[in-house]
């Protein structure tokens, strides 16, 4: 991180401030050029009602440690008028009380340390159930409102309303009428700033939410929203209507052209149009630095990416002797991009460096021979070939003409997805099983917790039976179960060409473009955890819309750990890939926490957005 360059435009932005502050009103400011007729400043106006503040965006769905604090440490910096967020503060989705009120308390304890006053804003976290609703109501009070501040007005709507999920936000008519008066007794405000979670503007079938941004065409106007995770700037209504990326939450953080790194956002009002900058606490970009258009542009390379090693597929017996790369260039001006080889201690390949340009509209593939020193371990994954590539597009828009990524290169495993004849109950109850052929360890952390699973099809879906054995002993020497957390499947049953590129992309997830199945073993038995909530989201897709959404999950608790099931019906495979359906690909991730009070994941394969195509897929046939 370039410190001193930080340092010195946190200064530029803080000093700026408190001379606007210590110069208003105008008549305030006083300056002695001796009679001159020439004065030593340029003649800019010194606004007499300027004023900042900041914008955090969501910080769940997974949240990382330390990210969020970090971030009202550097608002502190700042010294913004006052802080205003997006919705997701908490991780929700819970009916416990207790375990909601801890979380609020959580986030106290951080929003605590903000020198600024802090405005809530409601978020799919926050107010996903009735529970949820009425703990924010006993806390916070309204779940929507407004407040003007030196003649700009603030909307702070509740897209959550009526509990409808992620991906289902809406606006009702109470809310909506009462903005409605809200905007009629407030004409004459030079500026209104709007903010929610969701962006619903992004969406169909909103409730009230179109008669909303109707009635903002008549004013000068900015909205911000959160939820996907990924920075978009939009130009609707002739404004600025921007989703904002994450301040700690899940995120892949593929770097600023994909619109995923944590920021926070300063807003400048003066007497003209908002300046809007964004911190990426540790560099600055405006408000155009993703686009809609190059949005848009990244956003496809999750599914169809510009540079790639096409995935391989191996058995243990297989010797690896080339790698293809794939240079696929969809837009309307030529791409170039350098590569170079990291040093590898197996695979060494005939080229280390690459330099090429590809036309408009053209696919160009290169074949590598490589040579393999020493046999790979296969079920190291977390060891990849990689190449550093520099990319860049012959166009005008420099918010999308060039980028950095790592395109890595490491052959798959072909799993053996197994048929079974008879019927499999997803009950927890692993009868059905009789092995387990996948293991997974904790060597990392030493927490004696592993996990095994196997994988079966038959007419009626794919299954998945795992066995998870946890040997934290409480102090009667059995085992404790407060240090599980819970257990995720990944799943996709797109096509292998299609789902080999899954980035665990957030938005495709509320596309119902693959599957979150997760449990969180706390009692002696329990279900999938916020199955009405997908079954909800997938169903707003219409591509299934006319099929019956029975996949499932349930565990089990026994002596020395639990067990699980997870089932994806047939009818989702069928619908994605035909009848004659042939892979699947799975990822599995057990979250505990360990004894230093800290989150542990312990994942069968990498994390789909270490950008490893094709890691963990199933074949029907071998």
């Amino acid at each position: 991180m370039n410190y001193s360059k930080y340092l010195f435009i946190l200064i530029a932005i803080v000093g700026t401030q408190l001379f606007a502050q210590h110069a208003k009103p105008s008549n305030f400011f006083e300056i002695d050029v001796r009679n001159n007729a020439k004065v030593p400043y340029t003649n800019k106006p010194i606004g007499d009602d300027n004023f900042q503040f900041v914008i955090v965006s969501d910080r769940t769905g997974g949240h990382r440690m330390g990210v969020f604090e970090n971030a009202m440490h550097k608002t502190n910096l700042m010294q913004p008028e006052f802080v205003l967020s997006v919705g997701d503060l908490i991780e929700g989705y819970t009916e416990d009380k207790d375990e909601i009120e801890r979380q609020w308390k959580e986030l106290d304890s951080m929003v605590n340390g903000l020198e600024s006053r802090f405005f809530y804003v409601v978020g799919n976290h926050d107010f996903s159930n009735q529970t949820m609703a009425d703990i924010w109501k006993n806390r916070l009070g309204p779940d929507y409102y407004s407040f003007k501040y030196k003649n700009t007005l603030f909307l702070c709507l509740n897209s959550e309303d009526g509990i409808l999920g992620p991906g289902l936000a809406s606006l009702g008519e109470e809310q909506f009428n009462y903005f409605k008066k809200v905007l009629e007794d407030n004409k004459d405000v030079k500026w209104t700033f709007v903010l929610m979670h969701q962006p619903m503007w992004t969406y169909e079938n909103t409730g009230k939410w179109e008669e909303m941004a109707n009635l903002l065409k008549e004013r000068k106007h900015t909205v911000f929203a959160g939820h996907v995770h990924q920075y978009t700037h939009f130009k609707r209504n002739n404004s600025d209507y921007i989703i904002l990326g994450t301040t700690g939450g899940i995120s892949g953080l593929k770097g600023k052209a994909f619109g995923e790194e944590d920021h926070i956002t300063w807003v400048t009002v003066g007497n003209g149009e908002p300046v809007i900058t964004n911190l990426m606490l540790d560099d600055i970009e405006d408000k155009e630095f993703v686009t809609e258009a190059s949005a848009k542009l990244f956003k496809g390379f999750t599914q169809n990416p510009a540079v790639f090693f096409e995935p391989q597929y191996i058995t243990k017996r297989d010797n690896v002797s080339e790698m293809k790369l794939i240079l696929r260039n969809t837009q309307p001006y030529s791409l170039s991009v350098e590569l170079e080889a990291k040093a590898h201690n197996a695979l060494i390949p005939e080229k280390t460096k690459i330099n090429v340009t590809i036309p408009s509209k053209t696919t160009k593939e290169i074949l590598i021979p490589i040579k393999e020193i020493k046999k790979i371990d296969l079920d190291n994954l977390e060891n990849p070939l990689i190449f550093d590539a520099k990319c860049s597009f012959a166009n005008e828009d420099a918010s999308y003409q060039n980028w950095r990524q790592q395109v890595k290169f490491f052959p798959n495993i072909k799993y053996n997805l197994e048929s079974s004849k008879e019927k499999i109950v997803v009950d927890g109850n692993l009868n059905e099983w009789d092995t387990f052929p996948y293991v997974v360890k904790d060597t990392i952390n030493n927490s004696n917790i592993s996990f095994q699973f196997n994988a079966k099809y038959n007419e009626e879906g794919v299954f998945l039976g795992v066995k998870v054995k946890n040997h934290f002993p409480d102090n009667k020497g059995e085992t404790s179960f407060s240090a599980m957390q819970g257990i995720t499947l990944l799943a996709d049953v797109n096509p292998k060409e299609e789902s080999a590129f899954n980035t665990n992309d957030i938005a495709a997830l509320l596309k119902g473009q693959y599957l979150i199945l997760m449990l969180a073993p706390d009692e002696e038995s329990g279900e999938m955890l916020s199955k009405e909530v997908f079954r909800k989201m997938l169903k707003s897709n219409r591509l299934y819309k006319d099929i019956a959404l029975d996949y499932d999950a349930r565990y089990i608790r026994t002596k020395d750990g639990y067990d699980a099931e997870f089932k994806i019906p047939t009818d989702i495979v069928k619908l994605l890939q035909g009848n004659n359906w042939n892979s699947a690909r799975f990822n599995i991730t057990l979250t505990y926490k360990a004894k230093d009070g800290s989150l542990k994941r312990l994942t069968w394969q990498p994390s789909w957005d270490q950008l490893i195509p094709g890691t963990g897929m199933f074949f029907k046939e071998l």
